[in-house]
């Protein structure tokens, strides 16, 4: 991916994620409106934010683990991962090549074969602790790439919210309704959980489960409010499992799911939905999220495919797929 988690914040004018919610507070008392930001000690809330950080990086990191356990690997090799990861002197790719080198190490010590598929599963877990690996920041505060970005869509919607009210002055109604990092940083974790138990209780493999919780992060990352558009995290779940079905149909015809299928549609009819709105939201979805990612093949629940076959079959579902970033990039 090429990208740190110890970040520079030089769009941020030189301040870390929670400096600039400070300042902008300071600066507009107004956006203090918001229940979670209408504390009387502002270090409590942040306090709620680096914790909320640093469960989503255990999380991320216990996933890592379970792979790496998988491979033959144990908890120092989990420490050497994470070290790359949150170090800003060290580009992340080496915690691929790194992971890759040990599968190998091992498998030649054991003598045994590693499948490519568990190599590729954890493979995902580590861009997963890429996106989620906390790092302590010079100032006290925690960071992630997710909680940068998630911050950068926040503070630039409230701004725009405000400037909306501001030009209805005259209005009698001029309380505006602002958004909070912290509320993503708490629907993360129980969309992931949510995806998880709808993929078992629908007896989904683990490819798609994967799958779906990738595209979670990913909205997370370029769309919180398309993430959170539904109040009801059941339903979201249930989408994005069905877009991440459809990308693995596709990417794989030789597995049609449709056993899967039914099972899916027969819980869609909880939420009065018909089968043309259900198939027309999730290949919208699938859209959104494969043209949003700079890698739609790590995407794929079954890898081990030629990437240009992946590629041409993605195409079949995202006619406009384009491999545009979705994130600014960061020089090391």
């Amino acid at each position: 991916m090429g990208i740190w988690n110890y970040f520079p914040h030089d769009d941020m004018n030189g301040l870390s994620p929670a400096e600039k919610i400070k300042e902008s507070m300071k600066n507009d008392p107004d956006a203090i409106s918001a229940p979670m930001l209408n504390s009387k000690d502002p270090d409590a809330y942040f306090k709620l934010i680096d914790k909320a950080v640093l469960a989503l990086s255990d999380e991320a990191e216990a996933n890592l683990y379970k792979y790496i356990k998988k491979i033959g690997g144990g908890k120092k090799d989990l420490k050497e991962l994470l070290s790359i990861l949150s170090d800003p002197e060290e580009d992340p790719s080496y915690a691929s090549i790194f992971l890759l080198k040990r599968s190998i190490d091992i498998a030649k010590k054991k003598k045994k074969n590693i499948s490519m598929d568990i190599i590729q599963l954890a493979m995902r877990a580590l861009m997963k602790c890429e996106n989620y690996t906390s790092s302590k920041m010079p100032n006290g505060y925690y960071n992630s790439r997710m909680f940068q970005y998630v911050v950068e869509q926040v503070m630039d919607r409230n701004a725009h919210m405000l400037k909306g009210s501001k030009k209805r002055k005259g209005s009698r109604n001029t309380t505006v309704g602002f958004f909070e990092s912290l509320i993503v940083f708490k629907a993360l974790p129980m969309l992931h959980d949510a995806t998880r138990d709808l993929c078992s209780d629908v007896g989904a493999d683990t490819g798609i489960e994967e799958a779906a919780i990738h595209m979670t992060d990913w909205l997370a990352m370029t769309d919180i409010f398309e993430l959170l558009a539904r109040e009801d995290l059941n339903e979201t779940a249930l989408y994005l499992m069905g877009a991440a079905r459809l990308i693995a149909e596709t990417g794989d015809p030789k597995k049609p799911y449709k056993l899967l299928d039914k099972k899916l549609r027969k819980l869609i009819k909880g939420y009065g939905c018909s089968d043309r709105s259900y198939n027309s939201e999730l290949k919208r979805l699938a859209e959104k999220d494969i043209c949003n990612s700079v890698d739609p093949v790590m995407m794929m629940p079954y890898p081990g495919k030629e990437p240009n076959d992946c590629m041409e079959n993605l195409k079949a579902i995202a006619p406009c797929l384009k491999l545009r970033p979705s994130v600014n990039s960061y020089k090391l």
